[in-house]
């Protein structure tokens, strides 16, 4: 009996100096500001349990489980969140395998409990705040490839857990090292429970367990069900219902392309299934410049489902997922930055976290062709895009509609360098939508009219050949235009133009026409191909070949390219250079060529670069493309808030006008005698979004050259460019030297 008790008194020592060992963890709770309380440390009052048979105690200021007979279960909340930071301490008694869904639902409403589930594992695998999908699809994130998160556990202390449900983004936390983020779109919105795992072993406690609700950051789309959004192809007598399309089919039928591109956003449908599939892809971007189509995708079966994402660096191909058999399937398909999600149904095809694909892309249906025509029901999408509460600095300019002005409005909205004047040569109705030009021997000008470019915010119907060159003419020499004559129409996308000695050339991708003249007053009637031209008509259209801009070794030069052209006996020639430019092409004097991109005013080529280029060579040789204005600085005399990336903090200054270039275009180097003689060799650059045009003397510093902006005091902005607007709809995109020595 003795032995017994000091037995006992030894255990009863040595455990208090083990507790006393412990490393201090009932630091004073203080709940953060924000935050609410789940648990009142009283009652479980709000609360019920679900399931198994295991138990759920309230003691003092802890939650405790204890295992017990049959399955998995469920401490569950009433109430249920949707957008939430949750933070709460949890503590093992005895070991067994635990979680906290959330959420969550009960299967038919009082079933069985599925969804998110932040794991809790006390084994060796040590998979804690890993993100399970209870009763569902299984593991959606691990920590395997995570040791720094498996070490954070503590298996003989309190434990901090931090969730975070934002949107289709799922964030976990422990011990306040980062663990799992994972994009979801199957449950916005459910329950909080505390889980006791069914088995022989488990006492769990959580205390402190407080929540905070969140911006949400999952928007609902404007409605895409409308012919309007869409590019239809061959499908047949396509009609909208509600949140529904349906169509036949014709012999050629292919896919259904949304007119928008997405970048971070959700989309759900349900699509027709059977032995041929229904095809999704998103972020779709079409070939360009050689980098080949780029999708995620999921073909849906009856019975199976099978995705891949092919990029530039390759096709990834998932292993087909079986679904249960059925005429039609409900798809969500997520991108969130690198992110992309495909599930259907219940079933994840594809879940990657760095897929490679573009930012944004087009989204792209192909209906399963299981009879004559098919039905897309249930069609909905959501942005993901992070929206403030507090309006972004452009959002707070002038962004009224800009009114349409008349010609002699338009020049009053006009300042100009001192001792220059701005004169009308043409407007509307004899010239429209014009990008590139070129004069011949008569003193007419040739003007490319881009009338298909854009035309909504969607692009629609910019294959539309609507496109034109006209002739304009100066009949009794006052300087303005007097005629128009459709030289040659029913264009798409036609993008330069070029007066040469065998009549004129028009580039209309992939086309390059000749229009011989066989007399004066000729229209191009009998159009003839003479080789390609902008051939990546997938493309951008401010990322194809333009230019068409003679050289003093009379070969045509361009610009996005790398050819430079001339005709000998009727026949193209081609030779391949350097890369050069985005939009427009000139030359000085002595022959340098002068182009740019859209954020660089001028780019020069110190020498002739045509014979130094190596096939194969990528880069750009030393001397070649030698960028002369950087940084590049805009001084307009408006606010522009209608420009690329103005929600970026220094796109904009503090007073609203553009701070750097974004869309910088056809430059030109002045060779008249119309200006004073400093002027010579100046070069003026358009700059659309800035409503500006630009002016910079260049010097010679033995073979390199330098750029300087000229400036011109303003009375309001302080300083200004060469030529200004503040008129929105001035969008310079080309410059010329004219025949009289002007611009």
């Amino acid at each position: 009996m003795k032995k017994i008790v000091l037995l006992l008194l030894l255990l009863a020592i040595g455990g208090f100096f083990y507790w006393q060992t412990l490393p201090p963890s009932d630091d004073v709770f203080e709940l953060e500001e924000g935050y609410r309380l789940l648990y009142d440390g009283e009652s479980l009052d709000g609360w019920r349990v679900v399931g198994g048979q295991a138990t759920f105690d309230a003691e003092g200021e802890s939650i405790v489980g204890r295992h017990g007979p049959g399955e998995n279960t469920f401490l569950r909340t009433e109430e249920t969140f949707g957008d939430f930071s949750l933070k709460m301490q949890m503590r093992w008694d005895e070991f067994g395998n635990s979680g906290v869904q959330f959420r969550a639902s009960q299967r038919g409403g009082d079933g069985r409990v599925y969804g998110y589930q932040y794991e809790l594992d006390p084994s060796e695998r040590a998979w804690s705040a890993g993100i399970y999908d209870e009763a569902r699809r299984g593991w959606l994130a691990n920590l395997e490839d995570k040791p720094e998160v498996r070490d954070a556990i503590r298996l003989d202390d309190w434990n901090d857990i931090e969730i975070e449900a934002r949107g289709t983004r799922l964030k976990t936390w422990i011990n306040g090292v980062p663990a799992v983020e994972v994009f979801d779109g199957l449950d916005a919105r459910g329950f909080i429970a505390l889980q006791v795992h069914s088995g022989k072993a488990g006492v769990m406690r959580w205390r402190h367990i407080r929540l905070r609700e969140l911006q949400p950051l999952r928007f609902e789309g404007e409605s895409l069900v409308s012919e309007a959004e869409w590019r239809t192809g061959a499908l047949v007598a396509l009609e909208f219902d509600a949140d529904a399309f349906a169509a036949q089919f014709a012999d050629d039928a292919g896919f259904l392309d949304s007119r928008r591109q997405f970048s971070d956003a959700m989309v759900q449908m349900t699509v027709p299934a059977c032995d041929s599939p229904t095809v999704i892809r998103l972020r779709d971007r079409p070939d360009g410049e050689g980098r080949g189509e780029q999708f995620a995708e999921v073909k849906i079966f009856a019975d199976r489902a099978e995705a891949r994402v092919v990029t530039a660096s390759g096709e990834t191909q998932m292993k087909p997922v079986a679904l249960d058999k059925a005429g039609q399937h409900q798809f969500t398909g997520i991108a969130v930055g690198g992110s992309v999600t495909l599930t259907v149904g219940e079933m994840d095809a594809l879940r990657l976290d760095n897929a490679g694909l573009p930012e944004r892309g087009r989204l792209r249906i192909q209906p399963a062709r299981c009879g004559d025509d098919f039905r897309v029901a249930g069609f909905n999408w959501y942005t993901l895009k992070e929206k403030s509460a507090q309006p972004l600095f452009y959002q707070t300019l002038d962004t009224e509609p800009a009114p349409v002005l008349s010609p002699q409005e338009a020049l009053s909205a006009f300042s100009i360098a001192p001792g220059f004047e701005i004169e009308l040569v043409a407007a509307e109705p004899l010239v429209a939508e014009p990008v590139a030009m070129s004069w011949d021997e008569f003193g007419r000008l040739y003007v490319v009219e881009l009338r298909g470019y854009m035309r909504d915010a969607y692009g629609s119907d910019g294959d539309a050949p609507v496109g034109q060159v006209v002739r304009l003419e100066d009949t009794d020499g006052d300087g303005r235009m007097d005629t128009s004559e459709v030289f040659l129409g029913e264009l798409v996308s036609a993008r330069a133009v070029a007066v040469v000695n065998e009549g004129v050339l028009i580039g209309e991708p992939p086309n390059l026409w000749l229009c011989e003249l066989p007399t004066r007053d000729a229209l191009c009637e009998n159009k003839r191909r003479i080789g390609d031209y902008a051939v990546d008509v997938e493309s951008n259209v401010e990322h194809m070949e333009n230019g068409l801009r003679q050289g003093l070794d009379n070969w045509l030069y361009n610009s996005k390219s790398r050819r430079s052209l001339r005709i000998k006996d009727g026949e193209l020639l081609e030779r391949v250079g350097p890369a050069r430019g985005q939009w427009g092409i000139t030359r000085d004097d002595v022959g340098r060529l002068l182009y740019n991109h859209n954020s660089t005013w001028v780019q020069a080529d110190l020498f002739a670069g045509e014979d130094l280029v190596q096939p194969g060579r990528k880069g750009q040789y030393k001397g070649l493309g030698v960028n002369l204005t950087s940084p590049a600085k805009v001084f307009s005399v408006r606010v522009n808030p209608g420009v690329n990336r103005a929600y970026l903090e220094n796109t904009l200054r503090e007073d609203g006008r553009l701070n750097d270039t974004t869309g910088v275009s056809g430059l030109v180097a002045y060779r008249g005698d119309q200006f004073p003689a400093q002027y010579r060799g100046n070069v003026f650059v358009p700059e659309s979004a800035g409503n500006v045009v630009a002016q910079f003397a260049l010097r010679e510093d033995g073979i390199a050259l330098e750029a300087t902006q000229q400036l011109y005091e303003d009375e309001r902005w302080g300083e200004r460019d060469f030529l200004g607007s503040a008129d929105e709809r001035f969008r310079p995109v080309d410059a010329m030297n004219c025949p009289d020595g002007a611009l």
